[in-house]
């Protein structure tokens, strides 16, 4: 994370943190639910940990789009510790346990994000993280912005979301897109950064200055999320974009036979073969079977690969990031880097056509 600080200009010049205070813990009261955090007083830096973004995704809601989260307002609800990770699925087969790739239990109520903002911000900018993992792997536990956000200048607020990993984000097929959301991860983080856009304020932050930025797979989502809907999504949710080291695996068609087969493969691994409505069967089971099936399959699949990633779906996902837009006549611009040091860092363009973002990406 720290390889980032040298593109933090991206986040706008101008900005400047207020005066910091160091007297209380504070609060703060998003209508839905209310949160108390804690204040890093040798940082001046209120931090805010395990905030509900979304409904939990069990039940029905499994394989389904992020909801709203329901209204809890008996009491302040205490966010000072980390959330609970999502299911964790490992790489495929023979990847080294040391590279940390592997299967671990989870908890599927885990759309909470992190939020660490200078006391008394006002009218600051927001960094917005995604983290990486293959789509599989890890979580928002562990990452603490504060030596960052101490470097520069407590001048902006991060923001540091958890999204579905799996095939609890991934699974795919025509019985998905039937009754169900196909490509589930972005449509998280998505609803994440609308997220921003409704609260951001009552932290003291600028939703019309939202830098969204990730690593390897993170990256790769940021430059998802800058092609989401071919750029037709009718509000804008952010406005500059930092994609580290982007991890891009072969994109298919969500009904491929890549994908058909893996959906198959859970569906036999989880025993629900035989049901007439194999969705539902899914939905209906505990979720302890799903996550070791979801571990079962993604660990036979080739080398340093996942079976469940992102795929083509007509919507959210029209185009792979390697198609471009020859026809597209403005653009905006965001960082590529990769390891090796700041000169690894590449400028690519999200193209647009008639004032929209269109969703093609430009190495260059």
């Amino acid at each position: 994370m720290r390889s980032l600080i040298t593109a933090i200009a991206l986040l706008g010049a101008q900005s400047s943190a207020a005066p910091l205070a160091a007297i209380g813990s504070p609060s703060v009261d998003l209508g839905y639910a209310r949160y108390d955090g804690t204040l890093d007083s040798p940082s001046g830096i209120n931090i805010f940990k395990g905030i509900r973004y979304a409904a939990p995704p069990v039940g029905n809601l499994r394989f389904a789009a992020p909801q709203l989260p329901m209204e809890n307002r008996t009491a302040p609800m205490p966010a000072t510790i980390d959330c609970p990770a999502c299911p964790q699925t490992r790489a495929g087969r023979d990847m080294p346990d040391a590279y940390g790739f592997t299967s671990a239990l989870g908890n599927e109520d885990c759309l909470y994000l992190n939020v660490y903002a200078p006391s008394n911000s006002t009218n600051l900018p927001v960094f917005f993280w995604i983290h990486g993992g293959g789509y599989g792997r890890f979580s928002a536990r562990g990452l603490d912005p504060t030596e960052f956000l101490e470097t520069n200048g407590n001048g902006f607020i991060f923001v540091i979301i958890q999204y579905r990993l799996g095939a609890f984000v991934f699974l795919s097929g025509e019985n998905v897109k039937a009754d169900g959301a196909l490509n589930a991860g972005p449509l998280d983080m998505d609803f994440a950064l609308q997220w921003v856009q409704k609260h951001i304020k009552s932290f003291g932050g600028d939703p019309a200055r939202v830098t969204v930025a990730g690593e390897s797979a993170g990256g790769a989502a940021v430059m998802y999320q800058a092609m989401a809907y071919s750029g037709t999504q009718n509000v804008s949710l952010f406005n500059n974009v930092i994609a580290e080291s982007p991890w891009v695996p072969a994109q298919h068609n969500y009904d491929d036979e890549v994908h058909t087969q893996a959906y198959r493969d859970f569906v036999e691994a989880a025993g629900c073969g035989n049901a007439a409505d194999t969705l539902q069967c899914l939905r209906n089971s505990e979720s302890e079977l799903l996550q070791h099936a979801s571990a079962k399959v993604s660990e036979a699949s080739a080398f340093g690969s996942f079976a469940f990633l992102p795929v083509t779906d007509g919507s959210f996902v029209v185009n792979a990031i390697s198609v471009a837009d020859a026809d597209a006549s403005k653009s905006w611009e965001g960082w590529v880097g990769g390891y090796g040091g700041s000169n690894m860092l590449k400028r690519f363009h999200i193209k647009t056509i008639d004032g929209r973002n269109y969703g093609s990406i430009h190495p260059s």
